[in-house]
């Protein structure tokens, strides 16, 4: 919509530094939820799996906007992202809507391809500090498609917690019998 313009604006803990890793993005797990003073619009959104620069192995949650811009800086990116974070906000939900009643989202960012290409995973950890617009994960409760759960193995940023296991299954059996194929002595 031409009515809406766009202006740079930072959640406050990016004031000092805005580069963050992105680790794992659901695709499967859509959601929508309403600007509380503009009761007419609803934004689409997906939950990322984040944590700050200076603290890689603490992993939070924050949302970013459904867009195919925004998703496409992201394709094909192996886990972990570094991102510099170019607009954020506390995201303030209706109460009748989210259990949460604030969440970081992050509207754009820009995709640092060469720290990408060089960042060495961290293994996750749980820290006692907490920042309640940023919640931590529970690292044990995550789905086993998830590169927070997967780790030392890090796949893309995206998954699909919804996808057929048994599919998965059946692939991998494949690979099994074509490996006993290969070694079995004539």
């Amino acid at each position: 919509m031409d009515a809406i313009e766009q202006h740079e604006a930072q959640a406050e803990f990016f004031h000092s530094s805005s580069r963050i890793y992105l680790h794992c993005c659901d695709v499967s797990n859509l959601f929508n939820f309403s600007v509380p003073s503009l009761p007419f619009l609803r934004v689409n959104g997906l939950f990322v799996h984040f944590s700050f620069f200076d603290s890689p192995s603490e992993r939070r949650m924050g949302i970013l906007p459904l867009s195919e811009q925004l998703l496409k800086k992201l394709e094909g990116l192996k886990s972990p992202a570094v991102v510099d974070v170019k607009a954020s906000v506390i995201f303030e939900f209706d109460p009748e809507e989210a259990e949460e009643e604030r969440m970081l989202l992050i509207w754009d960012f820009a995709v640092d391809r060469v720290l990408t290409e060089t960042v060495t995973p961290q293994q996750p950890h749980v820290p006692k500090e907490t920042i309640p617009v940023a919640p931590l994960l529970d690292i044990n409760t995550l789905t086993e498609k998830c590169n927070c759960a997967l780790f030392p193995v890090t796949n893309g940023i995206f998954f699909n917690s919804q996808r057929k296991r048994k599919r998965r299954r059946r692939a991998k059996m494949k690979f099994t019998v074509h490996l006993i194929h290969k070694h079995t002595v004539p």
